[in-house]
């Protein structure tokens, strides 16, 4: 009677080990579906997010009449030879509402289509005056607080460009590009 009543107790100290041997491995299980699941979700998150964030393709139309005459000028537009021209525009001006006391020194390089304009060099030589007014004339009423930012330069280029494509001949001059080298300011 006493070996009936120990078996019992062994059998239900098995099952109590068995039952806490069966949790930790629950809970491993557990772990690692959920660690699955949190994969999955950052690998469906990220593909999301790449095919939002990628560029996307342009679809080309249908070739009819109007687009058969732009695709040429696309074309040559990306044989353009770009060429510098090799006398650069250097002007020192006073900065506006600096009371005289402080100076910026810009040297600016134009750059042009060597194809569509080969004798922009001759050309240009003899509209230098006019270049040199338009720079010194963007450059002197941008303010101290304006002129040191370093992020100015390029509104300054862009802005050199369009006045410079403004008043140049059409036929014989454009201007693709104006390149800031030298900023200086004291």
């Amino acid at each position: 009677m006493s070996a009936a009543k120990e078996e019992p107790k062994e059998s239900a100290h098995a099952e109590g080990e068995h039952g806490a041997a069966a949790a930790p491995k629950s809970k491993v299980g557990l772990l690692v579906v959920a660690a699955v699941i949190i994969l999955g979700l950052q690998g469906g998150m990220a593909f999301m997010v790449v095919k939002h964030l990628t560029p996307k393709e342009k679809k080309h139309a249908p070739v009819v009449a109007d687009t058969a005459e732009a695709e040429p000028e696309e074309e040559t537009e990306e044989k353009a030879e770009p060429e510098m021209w090799e006398k650069p525009i250097t002007k020192t001006v006073t900065i506006a509402g600096s009371g005289a006391k402080r100076y910026l020194k810009a040297t600016f390089y134009l750059e042009y289509d060597k194809k569509k304009f080969p004798k922009f060099p001759a050309d240009m030589e003899k509209e230098l005056p006019r270049a040199e007014f338009i720079v010194n004339q963007v450059l002197s009423v941008i303010p101290f607080e304006e002129i040191s930012n370093p992020a100015i330069q390029k509104k300054v280029s862009e802005e050199v460009l369009v006045e410079l494509n403004k008043s140049l001949p059409k036929k014989k001059l454009k201007v693709k590009e104006v390149l800031v080298t030298d900023w200086l300011l004291q």
